[in-house]
């Protein structure tokens, strides 16, 4: 699936496992999802929250994530992709305001 727009979709609990998807997710709710072994190239997620959420072995190459709450995720799918952050809380709940490509150090590029 490609293209895929989602906007303010309730998707907690959910899980994914084996799947290709690049999509933009709005203002979409991952609470408590289990995502595995997942192909998310590419993909943006906007205002969305991945509170409580499981990623295990998930390629995030050139992935957006603005706005997004990462507090409590659980991941191995972070130190080898190079993602995108822009305003994200990270898993531990601080705020790294502006971008960045390491979510765990704060700069301001506007």
């Amino acid at each position: 699936m490609g293209g895929a727009q989602f906007n303010y979709v309730n998707l907690s609990r959910i899980k994914l496992k084996n799947y290709s998807l690049s999509a933009n997710f709005n203002y979409c709710n991952f609470t408590n999802a289990k995502i595995e072994s997942c192909n998310l190239e590419s993909t943006r997620f906007f205002d969305c929250s991945f509170t409580n959420t499981t990623l295990t072995s998930v390629n995030l190459t050139s992935t957006y994530f603005t706005r997004v709450n990462l507090q409590l995720t659980r991941t191995n799918s972070f130190d080898d992709s190079p993602c995108r952050f822009r305003d994200v809380i990270q898993e531990y709940g601080v705020f790294v305001r502006g971008f960045t490509f390491d979510r765990y150090i704060e700069n301001n590029f506007a």
